[in-house]
């Protein structure tokens, strides 16, 4: 059976992925006691409504409250 290959899908030019403290930054977010709090980008917001962490393996979690 082939190997899977990885899909470069999604990560900027050069093929290295954002951090969530460059993604922060991007986004004027401001920092919280687990990472950052962000207006979200997918939709109009008045409130920080997106949450941005990092996970143990450097993973950037998000979530839009």
């Amino acid at each position: 059976m082939p190997e899977p290959v990885q899909s470069r899908r999604g990560l900027p030019e050069g093929g290295r992925s954002m951090t969530a403290a460059e993604l922060a930054a991007k986004l004027e977010a401001r920092p919280t006691s687990s990472g950052w709090e962000a207006r979200c980008p997918a939709h109009e917001d008045k409130n920080a409504s997106l949450s941005i962490g990092e996970g143990t393996d450097g993973r950037v979690l998000l979530k839009c409250f």
